[in-house]
């Protein structure tokens, strides 16, 4: 299954990312956007809500040579 985007819950959006670290070891950067015609403050509560709810499902791994 391809996506090109992906949106949903924190929840599974940790499992989503999960799922991505899995197929692709080493995974470091991923892009986050917002939708055309938000708001900045929208913006930023978003980013917020994924900084604290997301975030921290991930820390610092290294990749098992």
């Amino acid at each position: 299954q391809k996506r090109a985007w992906f949106a949903g819950s924190p929840e599974e959006t940790i499992a989503y990312l999960k799922e991505l670290e899995d197929k692709y070891p080493g995974l470091e950067h991923i892009m986050l956007g917002f939708p055309m015609g938000a708001s900045v403050q929208q913006f930023k509560e978003q980013m917020t809500r994924f900084a604290k709810q997301v975030m921290p499902a991930f820390g610092p791994q290294r990749v098992k040579a």
